[in-house]
Parts: structure tokens; C-alpha cells; sequence
């Protein structure tokens, strides 16, 4: 993240899973995106990244909605991350776009990494 709103990033999964079907197989590309304060400790993110083709899947272009908090006492990030699959064709920024293709709802917590 930047302080001007830019959001990067990449994936431990962004190769696909191995042996896994559907979306969760199919590589990506790394994630860009914007963010903004909706809270106190707390930021909304809007991204796209592009879904590679396999021998099932079609290259699709993805929209990820994070809503993420900042504990600063415990240094512990969590949030909710809805990932939505659309056709290259689409426009995945359009909110009334009802075209995805797959999506999914999930859950992240992480740790403050400190350079002891």
C-alpha cells in the first residue's frame, strides 16, 4: 500500500493449486488496486489481477473486495476478501455487473513482521 492509495500485491497461490478445480487452480497475475480509510484502523481496498488460461479455464479478469482492520496493540491485520471472476470482456469495476463468472467470500488474519 502507498500513501497516496495504491495497492499492491502478490500471492503464495498464484501459480494455481496443484491439483485443485475450478478458480482456485487457475495462476494469476500479481494485484493492483486502490484503498481507502473507512474507519479508524480500517481501509476498504478495491483491485483487479488476471486469471491465466489452462486447459479449462478461460483467461478471466477478477475483482478482490477486501475490508481489512489494524489491531496496533496485538500488530494483527484481518479482514474479508470477496473475489469475483468475470470475463475478459467485462468490466469487473462495474458494481451493477452481475456477470461473474465464479466468486467466493473468505477470511485472512496476519501478523506484523518486525525487523528485531
Amino acid at each position: 500500500m502507498t500513501q497516496d492509495g495504491n495497492f499492491f500485491a502478490s500471492d503464495s497461490s498464484q501459480a494455481g493449486i496443484s491439483g485443485t478445480a475450478g478458480v482456485a487452480g487457475q495462476p494469476f497475475g500479481n494485484i493492483q488496486g486502490r484503498w481507502k480509510c473507512t474507519g479508524n484502523r480500517e481501509i476498504t481496498v478495491t483491485a483487479v489481477n488476471f486469471g491465466f488460461p489452462t486447459g479449462t479455464l478461460s483467461v478471466s479478469v477478477v475483482r478482490d473486495d477486501y475490508h481489512i482492520t489494524f489491531d496496533s496493540t496485538t500488530q494483527v491485520v484481518q479482514g474479508t476478501l470477496i473475489f469475483r471472476s468475470f470475463p475478459l470482456n467485462a468490466n469487473p469495476l462495474n458494481r451493477n455487473n452481475d456477470s461473474s463468472v465464479k466468486s467466493f467470500k473468505t477470511t485472512f488474519t496476519g501478523q506484523r513482521v518486525n525487523a528485531d
